[in-house]
């Protein structure tokens, strides 16, 4: 993200655009070649909404790359059919009993959003439109219920063109606990295909839970349905059920909706449905991080849930022989406890069938 500022003489700003590489600016514009054109002189520009990448040839570099852009002429991109489609809803949720958020996929007309009366089932008593205008924020004159379905009807919200979403039903589960889950275990890189993928939660704490709308925003997708974790009890992600239950011989998993767990690392996070983050770790194959786990067979493996286990020091990576899968021998304790995981043994196991009784 920069910004462009332009000043008069006497330093008053005349002008200024902080552009980004993100949506809802285009990326086309980040190393491709393009650049960001504003069609309409007459938009805000300080929305990435109203702005396009150049599709006109402009020049080519000595390396033969190609330069999209017109500078001081019009764009062949501006001559697209303007905009007839009516906004979309994304997402809605409630970061409180008494808050519903709307986010819609593109800015919307201030006047119908923020018209009460078009959003009903909820007991709507305001509607206040964001800055970057595709948010509605509603307050709610009765509590929510922590875990529970709710459904809001929106209709006649107009995007900033006046291109009008008749109407919709939306459902959303409100749930802002903050259970003391905790992500004990990973195989990110089982040999051959991912189909032994999975994620361990734990429950650390002496009440059971419901995480009903909890969810991963990083790593994986997947939504949680109305499960009771009781204390102290596990509960397991994995890519492919059928397979993974044959296989650990285990009955009660869910398989997440899409998505795989990155070879290399990359960060898991997992939030309630009010958006909160209730636990994250961004595991990585390079030491600190058990090597152990990368490809040879033992999954990575949390032993103290007091711990912080965002950092790769206090992992160590299971013992417990399972079976060959496609001739390499897995180890692993989806769902289980592993008596034999000890921190003081990290980096000095040997990983062998021959090492322990496999009868």
């Amino acid at each position: 993200m920069k910004k462009i500022v332009i000043k008069t003489p006497s330093g008053a700003i005349a002008d200024s655009v902080e552009y980004d590489n993100k949506k809802p600016w285009n990326n086309n514009a980040d190393g491709k070649g393009s650049s960001l054109v504003l069609c309409d002189v007459n938009s805000d520009n300080a929305f990435g909404y109203n702005w396009d990448a150049s599709n006109d040839i402009g020049g080519i570099f000595e390396d033969g790359s190609i330069i999209y852009a017109s500078p001081g002429e019009g764009n062949s991109v501006c001559n697209v059919s303007p905009d007839t489609y009516p906004p979309v809803i994304k997402r809605v949720y409630a970061p409180q009993n008494n808050i519903v958020k709307v986010i819609f996929n593109e800015p919307l007309d201030i006047s119908s959003a923020q018209t009460v009366f078009n959003y009903s089932g909820l007991n709507v008593t305001s509607a206040t439109l964001s800055a970057s205008k595709d948010t509605v924020t509603l307050t709610l004159s009765a509590a929510l219920e922590v875990a529970s379905v709710n459904s809001i009807n929106i209709a006649d919200v107009a995007d900033i063109l006046g291109n009008k979403f008749v109407s919709q039903s939306i459902s959303f589960v409100f749930n802002n606990t903050i259970a003391p889950l905790v992500i004990t275990e990973i195989m990110y890189n089982n040999p051959g295909a991912d189909t032994l993928e999975f994620i361990e939660l734990y429950n650390n704490g002496f009440e059971a839970v419901n995480i009903n709308g909890y969810y991963f925003s990083d790593g994986i997708d997947f939504v949680f349905p109305s499960i009771v974790v009781g204390p102290k009890q596990y509960i397991v992600l994995c890519a492919n059920q059928i397979f993974f239950n044959d296989f650990f011989d285990l009955t009660n998993t869910y398989q997440w909706t899409s998505g795989s767990l990155n070879n290399s690392g990359e960060t898991l996070t997992l939030r309630n449905a009010a958006d909160a983050v209730i636990d994250q770790v961004a595991y990585s194959y390079n030491s600190p991080w058990p090597e152990e786990a990368d490809g040879d067979g033992p999954s990575l493996k949390f032993c103290d849930p007091e711990l912080d286990n965002n950092q790769g020091a206090n992992w160590s990576y299971s013992d417990v022989y399972v079976k060959d899968y496609l001739g390499a021998p897995i180890y692993a304790t989806p769902g289980t406890d592993d008596e034999n995981c000890d921190l003081s043994l990290f980096g000095k196991k040997v990983v062998s069938k021959e090492n322990y009784n496999l009868s």
